[in-house]
């Protein structure tokens, strides 16, 4: 029985430093879409799902070979012609499930009236924005406001145009106007519990001009497992109100202190999920590795893009001086192979919750496979068609490469 052997031996080739308070979704964003269209016609006059995406940055970006999909296992559904998209330009994909109508016509269609997920990925397939949404209006759009950079809210449907956010002061108690609007992952001294002590911490937003009911309202740091707290019953967030949750992660904590959580913030980054009862996506955040002590949130308060602040826990955010601090990553192993030598298969497990493409190569860097992976693993390989030798194996996510050899 052939063997196949995979040294390990880790090494970054990407740039050696990660810079703080950018944006994990960077430039080409999903900016607005539709799930239950019943206003915006296309160019036959047929009322169909769509999803506007933007370049939200100040360079032109070639979006040919870019994919747009409703699942996370199967990002190629829609692949995006050669163009460039000029900074602040848009580009509208009817998802009809008619791709022989056009180039801007998608193979799927997308869930309004149960909801489901809009994902774009970059070429080699790694997400670079995504929205969980659940059942939606049939009037209205979902938009990030501002323009380009913030919260998805409901809105006038503007298809190919600046956003138009939806007046909330008619609003109903939908709990769409709350944002994750600050959090503090590597907290030794910005701000403390009851009882005094520093524990990580989220400020969730109440933007809109109504009292708003979080209570059985859900926080998490894993899109795959929204339910990892609740809110109390009730609570209460006044117009222009906060409230703040402290991720202590300690087990069985929300049973005994409310507004504290099982779960902690990890400091190289990760997410901050906010869902309504029905698991809804409200607000979402994606961060990179944190700096002692300095928060992120939005600014403008409630509204704004994340960046940089002075720690303002319960109250508007303030990026004051804060300024941006470069850092190492880590020369680490963020995965083990097993077993080694292989023979028939292979077992990758990563140390935490990720997703992207595992790239394969032979020894004179000859590319063999790839396989897109979605969680921790263990995530199984077939490698019983190989030919006997040394292959290269490449894990790549959005944050960082690593070749193991």
């Amino acid at each position: 029985m052939k063997k196949l052997l995979l040294t390990a031996l880790a090494f970054v080739t990407i740039s050696s430093a990660y810079s703080q308070c950018i944006p994990e979704y960077g430039k080409l964003v999903i900016n607005e879409f539709m799930a239950r269209n019943v206003v915006i016609p296309n160019e036959f006059d047929e009322f169909e799902d769509w999803v506007e995406i933007m370049n939200a940055g100040d360079e032109p970006i070639d979006i040919g070979g870019y994919f747009l999909s409703d699942k996370h296992g199967n990002r190629t559904r829609y692949t995006f012609p050669d163009m460039t998209l000029d900074p602040g330009d848009y580009v509208v994909v009817w998802c009809d499930g008619q791709p022989w109508l056009g180039e801007f016509h998608a193979d799927f269609k997308l869930q309004g009236s149960l909801g489901e997920k809009v994902v774009l990925s970059n070429p080699d397939t790694i997400v670079i924005d995504h929205y969980t949404f659940g059942p939606v209006d049939n009037i209205q759009s979902l938009s990030r406001t501002p323009n380009g950079s913030g919260p998805f809210l409901y809105a006038t449907p503007s298809p190919g145009a600046p956003n138009n956010p939806t007046d909330y002061s008619g609003a109903s108690l939908t709990g769409r106007g709350l944002v994750v609007n600050e959090f503090l992952a590597r907290n030794t001294d910005a701000g403390t519990d009851e009882f005094g002590n520093n524990f990580d911490w989220i400020e969730i937003y109440n933007n809109t001009s109504i009292v708003l009911n979080m209570g059985g309202y859900l926080l998490s740091d894993k899109s795959n497992n929204p339910g990892k707290y609740t809110f109390p019953e009730p609570t209460i967030v006044a117009p222009g109100g906060y409230v703040v949750v402290f991720a202590s992660g300690i087990d069985g904590i929300d049973e005994i202190w409310p507004y504290h959580t099982t779960f902690s913030l990890s400091g190289s980054g990760e997410y901050v999920h906010l869902y309504n009862k029905d698991t809804v996506t409200l607000d979402y955040v994606k961060f990179g590795q944190q700096q002692q002590n300095i928060s992120e949130g939005r600014f403008e308060n409630g509204l704004g893009p994340i960046t940089c602040l002075e720690p303002t826990m319960g109250f508007t955010n303030d990026p004051g001086t804060v300024s941006v601090q470069e850092f190492d990553v880590p020369e680490e192993f963020m995965f083990s192979i097993y077993p080694v030598p292989a023979t028939d298969y292979i077992n990758i497990q990563m140390t935490d919750w990720r997703e992207g493409t595992i790239q394969v190569f032979s020894a004179i860097g000859s590319h063999v496979a790839n396989y897109n992976y979605v969680g921790a693993g263990p995530h199984f390989i077939d490698v019983s068609g190989y030919t006997p030798g040394v292959y290269l194996v490449r894990i790549q996510n959005q944050t960082k490469r690593i070749v193991v050899k």
